[in-house]
């Protein structure tokens, strides 16, 4: 989830949170406001009839027979003058001749004397419109609220986007960076302090590692240089001291395993070089690759190698099979796995490519034991087979390659000696 995203359902909920507490506490509030005001009218209503009793006592009996046949919801009945009645103000649900249903009714029963007795005097309050009145302010009031709450979240979806959008800008900015462009990255500044500080913390940051890695395929480059001019040159002497006519021939031996750790020497510093290469993404853009063809290319270049050690060649390729993809990466990810199945094979043994819309194998014979599977990735890693004439660094070509163009690559061991190597596009 996008943090503008998280910040939003925060607020979200917690909106949410005190509209569900406050709607219940202004309904009571509105409510408990107009009964007040209710009760006050009827006390209001007590207090006119009492004064008007008391400037003409002797209109007391008409009042009552007169309240008696008009419904104005007042009524005044004579009672014992000791009896015990008190002032009661409360709620009561009457019925309603009009409606002709039960209704709520604020009702003030209370006691007043005139003309010599005593009388019960009962004022009522239809509740009916005050609950339409409440309930019409309480919608009202929820609506605003919802519209206030919509609005809320619609401006801080609007603005948490126009103060992000340097964030975003950074993002997309690292996106594009590569460590071996000699760009420089520069950031406008902007309003906010802490992307103006992020900003400069990213820009010094890649520069310094662009020119880390300057400096690291520079010494890569020349070390790899360094070493191929005085191994070519001591092979060279090493083939004169061979062609020596007084040379002894008990030297020869030490001279042919001279000659074959100089090869060595050699193929390791290349290997080492372009290992660099490709973990620093030193290579051409992707091109539309017909794998089909590289692979048959690949395999005419061993044929007579496969002749002369007896070892079967099957091709099992689906015509045509193109993907987008760096030509020399692939070109050493075949020659890998086929320099390494001809040379750890078994005589009369075979190697089987397999190649079609997903995935690319070879399946070869080879030694009776199983490489190690987390291992082989590793660079410097031998089975028991290669010890003496493996770098090591085949599968860790592999491996790096699969990385780069983000291939899954797996190994699986068949018994007695079968060896699968699979890559899936």
């Amino acid at each position: 989830m996008k943090l503008i995203h998280k910040t939003g359902q925060f607020y979200s909920l917690l909106s949410l949170a005190i509209l569900l507490l406050t709607i219940p506490i202004f309904y009571v509030m509105v409510n408990r406001l107009w009964i007040d005001d209710v009760d006050e009218s009827l006390w209001a209503q007590k207090e006119k009839i009492t004064n008007a009793l008391h400037d003409h006592p002797e209109m007391i009996d008409e009042l009552s027979a007169t309240l008696k046949f008009v419904d104005l919801a007042i009524t005044l009945n004579p009672i014992p003058e000791d009896s015990l009645f008190v002032d009661d103000l409360y709620t009561a649900l009457w019925w309603d001749h009009e409606h002709q249903e039960d209704e709520p009714f604020r009702v003030l029963d209370t006691r007043i004397t005139a003309n010599g007795g005593t009388y019960h005097l009962r004022v009522m309050h239809d509740l009916v419109e005050n609950e339409d009145l409440v309930m019409g302010i309480f919608l009202v009031e929820v609506g605003v609220m919802l519209v206030f709450l919509l609005m809320f979240l619609v401006l801080n979806n609007y603005l948490s986007k126009r103060m992000w959008m340097p964030f975003f800008q950074l993002i997309d900015t690292l996106r594009k960076f590569r460590v071996d462009r000699s760009v420089s990255l520069k950031f406008a500044p902007v309003e906010i302090d802490e992307f103006n500080a992020l900003g400069g913390a990213i820009e010094h940051l890649t520069n310094e590692n662009h020119k880390i890695f300057q400096s690291q395929k520079a010494f890569t480059e020349n070390a790899s240089h360094e070493l191929q001019t005085p191994l070519a040159v001591m092979k060279n002497q090493l083939e004169l001291l061979m062609q020596t006519k007084d040379l002894n021939p008990e030297a020869y031996p030490y001279i042919e395993i001279m000659e074959m750790n100089l090869r060595y020497m050699s193929k390791l510093s290349k290997n080492l070089l372009w290992l660099s290469k490709i973990e620093n993404g030193q290579f051409e853009q992707k091109t539309k690759l017909n794998l089909t063809d590289l692979i048959k290319g690949q395999c005419r270049v061993f044929e007579e190698q496969l002749s002369l050690q007896g070892i079967d060649l099957q091709m099992e390729l689906q015509q045509e099979v193109e993907i987008e993809a760096v030509a020399t990466l692939w070109q050493s990810l075949v020659l890998n796995f086929l320099t390494n199945a001809i040379k750890y094979n078994v005589a009369n043994g075979f190697i089987k490519i397999v190649l079609n819309g997903k995935s690319f194998q070879v399946i070869n014979t080879g030694g009776f034991q199983p490489l190690d599977g987390q291992k082989i990735r590793e660079r410097f890693y031998k089975g028991q087979q290669q010890s003496a004439k493996s770098s090591g660094l085949g599968l860790s070509i592999v491996h790096e390659i699969c990385q780069r163009m983000e291939y899954d690559f797996s190994y699986q061991y068949q018994k007695p000696n079968i060896h699968l190597f699979k890559i899936y596009f």
